[in-house]
Formats: C-alpha cells, structure tokens, sequence
C-alpha cells in the first residue's frame, strides 16, 4: 500500500511565489507570497478548486465537457469506471475547437 508522508505539503509547497517587476524608469517593484495559493499556508475551498478547473479548461473544453469532467473527478469513488473522463481529457470526445 502506498501512503503519503505527513510532511509531503510542505516539501511540494516549499518555497516563496516572487515577482519583480521593472519599470521603464528604473525602479523595481517586488511582490511576494510566502507560499503560492492552494499550500498548507494558502489553502483553497473547494469551490477555489473548481473555479481555477473551470478557468483553465474554458476556451478548451466546451462548458458540458467541463462540468462533465468536474462531475466524475469529484465523484470518483462512485464511477464505474475513468474511461469517460479519459475520453474527455484526450478529446476522443467533442471538444472546443481553438480558431
């Protein structure tokens, strides 16, 4: 059986998110976030989750392929089977066509 150590957040969100920007002027602005959203410090809801899933898809996926997709991840335990989110994820179904 394959387990997860307990400390495994930490190590996989280790680190700081930074940015530096550099104006035309000269002048340099830093912003930084101890950890980037979603890790142990920046824990996303649920609905965070599905926000940023939805997000990423849009303009990929047609909006029934994503709640499709949405649907069967988070009711895993309860699918027959993954091929239908396989099929989905590897557009052996309908997908959005990029122009």
């Amino acid at each position: 059986m394959f387990t997860i150590p307990s400390d495994a957040a930490q190590k996989v969100y280790a680190g700081e998110g930074r940015l530096d920007i550099e104006l035309k002027n000269g002048e340099t602005i830093t912003g930084y976030l101890e950890q980037a959203g979603g890790g142990p410090k920046y824990p996303l809801s649920m609905d965070g989750v599905v926000h940023i899933y939805r997000k990423h898809c849009s303009g990929i996926l047609e909006a029934d392929l994503i709640e499709r997709a949405k649907d069967i991840i988070l009711n895993l335990e309860n699918e027959p089977g993954v091929k239908p989110l396989f099929g989905i994820c590897t557009f052996q179904v309908n997908y959005k066509q990029q122009p």
